[in-house]
């Protein structure tokens, strides 16, 4: 899957380095369907606050908010993880004659301002967190959820599965060959 990274007209002073960027997007198109795009907007307290309020029903910011453009892919998602399925398969836009065209699998949203307060709370680096927030946001566009415990169990399992090879020992978990 493809990373595309874009700011949004929030007035954000932090920009993650240009190492946190690489190490993001080696890890999204390490994982994920291979026809996919994945899209990630750094923004505000205040859009994601009112996306949050408008989606969600919580009248507050967040870190992160996923926006999934698949339909029907749940129950799918360990086979769209690592790779063994089109995100063509699951879009919901009507198909494109051209088989080579990414899909739009879904946008992150992450507010700097709330990620860098949570860092200073758990006193992490702001370029890791934003690898952490990318991750995490790429996992709910692929089905993946924590609003249960044995959901929250599988998709820690699988944060730490695919960041391993960010923060771990360098090496790239990816998917191991099982594509």
């Amino acid at each position: 899957m493809k990373l595309e990274l874009s700011v949004d007209a929030a007035p954000i002073r932090w920009r993650p380095s240009p190492e946190a960027v690489e190490r993001a997007r080696r890890l999204v198109e390490a994982w994920g369907p291979s026809d996919g795009v994945l899209e990630v907007v750094l923004t505000g307290d205040g859009r994601i606050h009112d996306l949050n309020r408008r989606y969600r029903g919580k009248d507050r910011p967040t870190d992160v908010l996923s926006f999934s453009y698949l339909e029907g892919h749940e129950e799918r998602r360990d086979e769209l993880l690592h790779g063994r399925l089109p995100a063509r398969e699951f879009s919901g836009d009507p198909p494109v004659d051209d088989d080579a065209a990414p899909v739009l699998v879904g946008e992150v949203l992450i507010s700097v301002e709330t990620m860098q307060r949570r860092d200073v709370r758990l006193d992490h680096d702001d370029d890791e967190e934003f690898v952490f927030l990318v991750v995490h946001g790429m996992l709910h566009t692929l089905g993946f959820d924590h609003a249960h415990r044995d959901e929250a169990m599988e998709m820690e399992k699988n944060m730490e599965m695919i960041l391993d090879g960010a923060f771990g020992d360098g090496s790239e978990a990816g998917s191991g060959g099982s594509r």
